[in-house]
């Protein structure tokens, strides 16, 4: 599960929504995400619910 929290518009058109890009899927050694807005942090959680990864500051 991935959770993207507090996307900021890129562009000033609202009538985007939320969406992002996730690949490859499944993973295996890396992964991509890309959205259209600015990803002010992200959570990863494996299929058990453990939290694996978390990030306040993305570049």
């Amino acid at each position: 599960m991935v959770e993207l929290n507090n996307l900021i518009p890129a562009t000033s058109n609202k009538t985007k929504t939320n969406s992002f890009n996730f690949y490859p899927n499944p993973v295996q050694d890396n992964f991509t995400i890309s959205s259209e807005k600015i990803i002010k942090s992200l959570l990863i959680y494996d299929i058990s619910g453990k939290l694996i990864i978390s990030k306040t500051s993305i570049d």
